[in-house]
């Protein structure tokens, strides 16, 4: 039971903080590794700031855009196809600095011919299995000029 007491009072000892280092304690400068400095890699670069088109509806990196005033929009040829009643093959071509909701808009237009009621909202258009949201511009979903989409659209 000695031997017990003696080892509780060694070890409560070795936990007492005030024999560790002196507040102002500071390592000698020969102790010290004199490791050459090492510079940090170089940070990426930042992404593209963002700013809001004239409708409000569309954000657009501002280099992006002021790239593309420059040069005129290239036509993109769109093809939907709708796999539920009503079926239709919808073709149509628009400038590629289009919302998809300008897309809707034509494709609205283009089912009102084939006799086929419906809005912009009634229309959802999709790629690989996911629905492309309005705000998404059509240069950035569109392949080699061409881009095809699935369509659903809810009669109204």
């Amino acid at each position: 039971m000695a031997s017990e007491s003696t080892f509780a009072r060694a070890f409560v000892s070795l936990l007492d903080p005030s024999s560790l280092l002196a507040s102002d304690y500071v390592k000698d400068k020969a102790q010290l590794d004199k490791k050459p400095l090492v510079a940090m890699p170089k940070m990426p670069e930042a992404k593209k700031k963002t700013g809001v088109s004239g409708s409000g509806l569309v954000n657009i990196p501002i280099e992006e855009k002021t790239a593309k005033a420059e040069v005129a929009a290239e036509t993109i040829e769109i093809t939907i196809k709708t796999l539920k009643a009503p079926k239709l093959v919808i073709t149509i071509s628009a400038p590629s600095d289009d919302s998809i909701f300008n897309v809707k808009q034509l494709v609205v237009k283009q089912a009102a011919e084939q006799g086929v009621t419906t809005t912009a909202d009634g229309v959802k258009l999709l790629i690989k299995g996911k629905v492309v949201p309005d705000s998404k511009i059509l240069g950035d979903v569109a392949v080699d000029g061409k881009v095809a989409f699935i369509g659903a659209i809810t009669e109204a």
